[in-house]
């Protein structure tokens, strides 16, 4: 029987079809159906230490270089008992929500208001709660004491007002259409905002609590929000007033009572929020721009705007406390992201690490992670530099650092 000739030619595409097909299904297999190969996972115990960093400040507003920096021993394993730039030991000290935290400098002790009890205590040199009267005030949303803690405003969520000095034990009944208080530095007057059913009837004013007479200093009309209440401690400024030029600057006018023309000064960046010193020849101010990845950026002026240094710490002047005319104390978030200047509720989860701010030796350092993780809210330090007190955010509470 004959055979037929093979065609090898065949043969060959075939086998040539069948290679090419096995060799895309090794692809196929490879790249979508192999288990991947995972790295050994690392030791959970394993822990990059922070930093305890001590930082020149730079004046031209640029960030220091690293050849400015100091970089000391990472945390400790233990805490200390004192504040040494690491994991430091934090005592709870009112267990209740607080609100309203202040410190009195002339009795050297800590004010506040217990939103649990709606009273008001005062903390002694034990560290014990004190009650400043036995009166109660349930559902206060917001407090604002006097320079001399005698005198509180509290103000409700339906719009209520009251005054109540602690001393006379006498309370006063405000007008339901202010908002926003803050004292003069003699204490018996205070700046509010009063808003009516008009834009005109929207205004600046100050009143005297005890005679009940009222001064109007600028109109608010429909920018009542770019008004900021800040009493200067030369009692020359009673509020700063924001203008927007651009993405990066604010223009920042100063009010007085009696129409003064004060120089503004320009701020590169939005979101100002201002701070006096003590002596008021200084701002302590915080903004947010394009070049920090409007990250919250700090920084101090001169009243006369005459100096501006940006101070190589990110957080909010309202997470601040100046010690003396130089020396600042503040909440320093851990990690910022993008955009998070715009609010600190953006960084309601971080927790904060606390600075020391050192303006004449030109230097910022980090003395203090707080145990337990903490948002700062309320900071204070007092006369003696030796106790630090804050509230926390997240929890309302009231915590104490030994320095």
């Amino acid at each position: 029987m004959h055979l037929p000739e093979l065609d090898y030619k065949k043969i060959a595409l075939v086998i040539g079809f069948l290679l090419v097909t096995f060799f895309f299904g090794f692809l196929i297999y490879l790249f979508f159906f192999r288990p991947m190969l995972v790295s050994p996972p690392a030791n959970i115990n394993e822990e990059i230490p922070p930093t305890n960093t001590v930082r020149n400040l730079n004046t031209n507003g640029s960030l220091p270089s690293d050849n400015n920096t100091n970089k000391a021993p990472g945390r400790k394993s233990t805490e200390d008992d004192t504040a040494d730039g690491g994991l430091t030991r934090t005592k709870k000290i009112v267990t209740d929500g607080v609100k309203g935290v202040e410190m009195d400098l002339d009795n050297n002790q800590v004010v506040y208001y217990n939103r649990h009890d709606g009273k008001f205590y005062k903390i002694n040199k034990n560290g014990e709660s004190v009650l400043l009267s036995e009166k109660t005030f349930f559902d206060v949303r917001n407090i604002t004491w006097s320079l001399d803690k005698d005198t509180v405003i509290m103000e409700y969520p339906d719009g209520s007002n009251i005054a109540y000095n602690f001393e006379a034990e006498k309370q006063t009944t405000l007008p339901l259409s202010w908002e926003e208080f803050e004292f003069a530095p003699d204490n018996n007057k205070v700046i509010t905002k009063t808003y009516g059913s008009r834009k005109n009837d929207n205004q600046l004013i100050i009143a005297d609590l005890k005679t009940g007479q009222a001064k109007i200093i600028e109109g608010l009309g429909d920018k009542g929000d770019n008004f900021q209440i800040a009493w200067s401690p030369d009692n020359q400024v009673v509020a700063f007033f924001t203008e927007t030029i651009d993405f990066d600057h604010q223009e920042v006018y100063f009010i007085g009572q009696h129409s003064e023309n004060f120089k503004s000064i320009i701020v590169d960046g939005l979101g100002f929020q201002g701070k006096w010193s003590p002596k008021g020849d200084k701002i302590l101010y915080s903004v947010y721009n394009s070049t920090s990845n409007y990250e919250p950026t700090l920084w101090i002026t001169s009243k006369s705007g005459a100096y501006k240094k940006r101070l190589f710490v990110n957080t909010w002047a309202e997470k601040c406390t100046f010690y003396s005319d130089n020396i600042i104390y503040c909440g320093v978030p851990q990690q910022l992201g993008e955009m998070m200047g715009l609010s600190p509720n953006y960084a309601l989860k971080v927790d904060d690490d606390i600075y020391r701010i050192d303006i004449d030796r030109n230097m910022s350092e980090k003395i203090a992670t707080p145990e337990t993780g903490h948002n700062i809210e309320k900071l204070m330090v007092d006369e003696n530099e030796k106790t630090l007190y804050f509230s926390d955010r997240r929890t309302g509470r009231l915590y104490q650092i030994d320095l």
